[in-house]
């Protein structure tokens, strides 16, 4: 109906497969194994058809199997985003740690559906530990057998429906309940609901300062918005002023690791 004629459907050819092969496919694919890393001019898979009858049928599978770009793609960004982090490590750092952490996925809500986020998701896991993509988790413990203890991690992390739950005027006392809730582990707090550097120099770093130091874990200060090199640098000057820092066999500060 679509392209306006009744000859468009290779009944014949599907028949034949149907007969002869009960169905099943006489086809050859080959491919690198998932996740390995492959140059351009290189060929990903190649499909070969084992029929001469079926000559057809390369061609039908072609659009099915090009799918694999979105994967690969995610694969490939998240990988060459943490040879960058890596990069810099090596140049200001004295170790890699947290490497595998440092690009974590938000995604589920940046992707078209539930599957987009699964398979995407899936993709980022190849190369980093955090992720809130819960569909990816699901689908490397269904399809792989991932097991989940070991597969991915998270933290407690805030967003700004619940910073700006009180108001402006109760952002602190937002702050103070977390810190009592969460008194273990990673926190992550977002910042620049109102003004990150009030939050940061007056409520984290001057009302909570001994009860950030006390915590057993970390306190991520976490601003989303604003230009990242001067927002980020400020934000450093200022957790450096209030909580102090060191300098390390390079030459760069390291602040508090308590935050």
């Amino acid at each position: 109906v679509h392209f306006g004629n009744d000859k468009n459907f290779n009944r014949v050819g599907w028949e034949y497969i149907l007969e002869k092969y009960n169905g099943r496919l006489p086809i050859r694919i080959r491919a690198v194994p998932e996740g390995t890393p492959v140059t351009v001019s290189n060929v990903l898979m190649t499909v070969e058809n084992l029929d001469p009858k079926c000559f057809w049928l390369t061609n039908h599978l072609e659009t099915l199997l090009c799918h694999v770009w979105y994967p690969c793609t995610v694969a490939t960004l998240s990988r060459e985003i943490k040879k960058i982090i890596k990069h810099y490590l090596e140049l200001t750092s004295e170790n890699m740690g947290g490497l595998n952490f440092m690009l974590h996925d938000f995604g589920c809500r940046g992707v078209s559906s539930d599957e987009s986020a699964r398979i995407g998701g899936l993709a980022h896991l190849v190369n980093f530990l955090g992720t809130d993509t819960v569909p990816a988790i699901e689908a490397a413990m269904e399809y792989y057998g991932a097991d989940l203890k070991t597969l991915a991690f998270s933290v407690p992390a805030t967003e700004h429906s619940v910073m700006t739950a009180r108001g402006p005027e109760d952002e602190a006392r937002v702050i103070g309940d977390l810190i009592k809730t969460y008194p273990k582990g990673i926190l992550s707090v977002v910042v620049d609901s109102y003004d990150y550097a009030h939050c940061v120099r007056d409520i984290i770093g001057t009302q909570f300062h001994d009860a950030v130091l006390a915590r057993e874990g970390v306190l991520v200060v976490r601003p989303d918005s604003g230009d990242p090199e001067e927002v980020t640098l400020n934000i450093m000057n200022i957790l450096g002023d209030k909580f102090g820092y060191t300098r390390n066999s390079k030459g760069y500060k390291v602040i508090n690791p308590k935050i």
